[in-house]
């Protein structure tokens, strides 16, 4: 399967949450992943270039630059929907950034959708 809107949505997430850049620690990173995904660690990502998600071993490694609230939401969001960036990726996605934002999720659909999203 082709990935074709990453491109897209990482730049949808920096418009969206570049007011966001507060760095958390490795112990707050667990503990916000913990309550969207249970018996997931986080690792520190050490030597890599980008977060990632590893489904076979319920884990997430997240370099400390990457260690934002929407970036591990992000991760946890690849558990749910295991569509890389697609539609389903998306609307899981949509859906915990509303829950742990407090931010009104039909907003955030609109933004999606305004930069050309597609999601479910």
């Amino acid at each position: 399967m082709r990935d074709y809107q990453r491109s897209k949505l990482y730049k949808w997430e920096r418009m969206e949450y570049e007011w966001d850049d507060t760095i958390l620690t490795l112990d707050q990173c667990q503990q916000l992943a913990s309550s969207i995904i249970p018996f997931i660690e986080v690792t520190d990502g050490r030597a890599r270039r980008s977060p990632c998600a590893k489904y076979s071993i319920r884990q997430i490694c997240m370099p400390k630059f990457s260690r934002t609230k929407w970036s591990v939401i992000h991760e946890c969001a690849h558990f749910i929907e295991r569509d890389k960036h697609g539609p389903r990726f998306v609307g899981a996605y949509i859906e915990l950034l509303s829950e742990h934002y407090s931010r009104d999720i039909d907003q955030l659909k609109d933004s999606a959708g305004e930069f050309g999203l597609d999601f479910s």
